[in-house]
């Protein structure tokens, strides 16, 4: 999936009749996080690839998210983990269903978060936030999530997707030059350093991806069926 938004936002950049994007899953959840399961393995070679190949997708989508111009509306729903969290602050408009919950066990798992600064960037979110999700590894409800500023509203499920929709018109409707140049006025500082804080996000998670408690926590992950 990451491949394939790499590939599309471009796209979506250049084409002018296109004012905000939408973002939403058919799945029962919105995102699940990165398939670790990719990064299992027991041959070193095989392993220092696979680090660095996910690592250098991961890498591009992030810079490809955060360096889009236009307004991104997510819907989301399910139950919401990692990179799904982690990209969240990232988007302009958060709407979620009534029972969504989210999750970021990076300290279960034994690796830094994905998008640590831009999601530690966000100026809406609150500090308990960062110690609920990122410290103590809790699953939080849509209302705390509300509360927190790590969406915008919640809303019945039935209504998901009228209601992403209806915002998706809404933030169209609007002048395209002032939205753009709010969004790179309140990005500006992170923007400024994107390239040097992502190989750094980079290098940590080559690092960590393959040491024996990553490995062995994402073995465990794999095996219970991603339940947590």
């Amino acid at each position: 999936v990451m491949k394939e938004l790499t590939e599309l936002f471009p796209l979506l950049e250049k084409d002018s009749s296109i004012k905000a994007v939408l973002l939403h899953s058919e799945g029962s959840e919105f995102s699940r996080g990165l398939d670790i399961g990719y990064l299992i393995r027991t041959e070193g070679a095989e392993l220092k690839n696979a680090t660095q190949e996910l690592s250098e997708c991961l890498k591009i989508f992030l810079k490809t998210l955060l360096c889009f111009t236009k307004p991104i509306i997510a819907a989301v729903h399910g139950d919401v983990l990692g990179l799904g969290v982690m990209l969240l602050p990232v988007f302009d408009v958060v709407v979620a269903q009534t029972g969504t919950s989210f999750m970021a066990p990076y300290g279960h798992f034994g690796y830094l978060p994905e998008g640590l600064k831009a999601f530690s960037s966000c100026r809406t979110l609150k500090p308990r936030a960062h110690t609920d999700l990122l410290l103590l590894g809790k699953r939080i409800s849509c209302q705390n999530a509300l509360e927190y500023g790590l969406i915008t509203e919640q809303v019945e499920p039935n209504r998901l997707l009228v209601r992403a929709q209806l915002l998706t018109k809404t933030v169209a409707t609007q002048s395209s030059q002032a939205l753009q140049s709010i969004k790179n006025h309140l990005r500006q500082d992170l923007l400024n350093n994107l390239d040097t804080v992502l190989a750094q996000e980079q290098k940590q998670h080559v690092k960590q991806w393959a040491t024996p408690e990553c490995q062995q926590m994402f073995k465990e992950f794999v095996s219970k069926g991603g339940i947590l």
